[in-house]
């Protein structure tokens, strides 16, 4: 089934206010450096060298990319709670990358681009700084959740989706927060 391609569409509740190129959409290639160590012995020995070398820093294009290899985030929805500048978001993130722990690598790119998913376990601090109502209805779910796969095979598109999870929406927050 070598022409079989499978379309992942997630939602994704994030810490931050994303900026306009976000909201818009963007592509950011699948790191390698993010993956673990037993998935990594199938890459080169060359690729792993120049993984370590360089960069952690993921780039963000807004020129088309292929979704095998790429994540396309989008922005939905923000919601700005308490009296400060918090905010949490809604984003859309697409992929075709389909190497196992997709969400894992969601979540890494996610905060290696300075947005990390709520409930997060490497975003603790933030986590902290929720209302404490948000964190009790939280519980420890972390908020990311597949909600649409298209799958493709041979000129016919099935596609399978359910609703996205009310703790990845803003809207949802947004009606049980009380008002700043």
């Amino acid at each position: 089934l070598a022409s079989m391609k499978i379309n992942y569409k997630f939602s994704v509740l994030v810490h931050g206010e994303p900026t306009e190129q976000l909201k818009q959409g963007v592509y950011v290639a699948v790191p390698t450096n993010g993956i673990r160590l037993w998935k990594r012995q199938r890459i080169s020995k060359e690729k792993q060298h120049n993984n370590k070398d360089g960069n952690n820093d993921l780039a963000i294009l807004s020129s088309e990319l292929d979704l095998d290899g790429s994540l396309f985030i989008q922005c939905q929805d923000t919601f700005h709670y308490g009296e400060g500048n918090e905010t949490i978001s809604t984003l859309t993130v697409q992929s075709r990358h389909d190497d196992g722990r997709l969400a894992n690598i969601i979540s890494y790119s996610l905060r290696k681009l300075g947005y990390p998913v709520v409930n997060d376990r490497f975003a603790k601090k933030e986590f902290a700084a929720l209302p404490r109502r948000m964190r009790n209805l939280l519980k420890q779910k972390v908020c990311i959740c597949c909600h649409c796969i298209d799958i493709h095979v041979e000129g016919s598109i099935t596609n399978v989706q359910v609703d996205a999870h009310k703790r990845t929406q803003c809207s949802y927050w947004r009606g049980i927060m009380p008002l700043p």
